[in-house]
């Protein structure tokens, strides 16, 4: 079936043929969409990484939104490419590097989906361990169960020993960044969607709801440098993610990294998981900064016109107090 938002017509490849003014390179991706030239490229089985450094000078692609693909060596596309063919979940984490620079040099990032994404991810943020900023649609990984990491590998339709790697690789992830949150080494400053949280408590039992809320409790009680505000949002947005290898974002936003992130719903039975990294340009990762800083101004807001009377408090203790109130739906 064709999605209308992921393909292309041929009068779009016309257009693009006649047209004598060569288009420039987009600077930035818009959220959930694909540019033309990827639908072509995908279509046609041609790697676009290939077809960048064949058409576009260093110049216009460091420009762009496809600033990753300079200088990329043969050895390392083909390299690249081995581990994205191989079916071998456990092969692919243990060949990506550990450095941001080749991370974010790698070709194929844009056609990982599900596992391969959600591992590209975690290297990232081990590459960065000092922040992370966030807008997410349901909690974070870091207050997943097992029940709920094996739901989700479930809905990714796995092979087996791919099911095994990655339900064993999210639980590290997750204990990893627990580890961090409670030990103060990393910040987490997070925005979660009132709406789209609430919906995913209701797709779970009363039993593993209450031991979702008490486990927020709990974190959001003992981690020094874990902070998460609750924003009423009725429209939604897209989730983005911002980490940082500073605890605080220097003003020359050097290792500073944002990504928007696709995904359905972790409880969705067929689930799907993708993320595009930004280029890193000051005035992309500007407005990914404002937005996260936006949203969480937004969400003090309502806190303070809801509870005008504990207008004093800190956000995470006014947050504790509405995960107690909702606690008591489920009790």
């Amino acid at each position: 079936m064709l999605v209308p938002d992921m393909t292309v017509s041929v009068d779009t490849v016309r257009i693009l043929e006649s047209e004598r003014r060569a288009r420039p390179l987009p600077v930035r991706r818009p959220p959930r969409k694909y540019f033309a030239l990827e639908l072509i490229a995908m279509t046609l089985g041609i790697e676009l990484e290939h077809l960048l450094v064949q058409c576009f000078n260093d110049d216009e692609l460091a420009a762009s939104c496809f600033a990753s693909v300079i200088d990329l060596r043969e050895s390392d596309i083909g390299r690249f490419n081995d581990v994205l063919g191989s079916s071998s979940l456990s092969r692919f984490i243990d060949s990506l590097p550990s450095d941001i620079e080749s991370l974010m040099r790698l070709p194929g990032v844009l056609q990982l989906k599900n596992a391969p994404a959600f591992a590209y991810i975690f290297a990232l943020e081990r590459s960065l361990p000092a922040l992370e900023m966030a807008i997410l649609a349901e909690p974070p990984v870091i207050f997943l169960d097992r029940e709920e990491i094996v739901r989700w590998a479930t809905g990714m339709g796995l092979e087996e020993d791919d099911f095994e790697t990655f339900i064993s690789f999210v639980a590290d992830y997750r204990d990893y960044s627990r580890r961090l949150a409670l030990e103060g080494s990393k910040r987490y400053k997070i925005v979660l969607v009132k709406q789209t949280f609430l919906h995913f408590l209701t797709t779970k039992s009363r039993s593993a709801v209450r031991a979702i809320i008490e486990d927020m409790l709990y974190m959001l009680d003992c981690s020094p440098a874990l902070e998460l505000v609750i924003l009423d949002l009725p429209g939604g947005t897209d989730e983005l993610e911002i980490i940082c290898g500073h605890g605080d974002i220097p003003s020359s936003l050097d290792s500073t990294v944002s990504l928007v992130i696709r995904q359905t719903s972790m409880s969705a039975e067929e689930v799907e998981y993708s993320l595009v990294p930004m280029p890193p340009t000051l005035s992309g990762l500007q407005r990914d900064i404002s937005k996260v800083n936006q949203y969480w101004s937004l969400a003090l807001d309502q806190y303070r016109a809801s509870t005008p009377a504990l207008y004093w408090m800190t956000p995470n203790r006014v947050t504790i107090l509405l995960l107690k109130e909702l606690l008591k739906d489920f009790t």
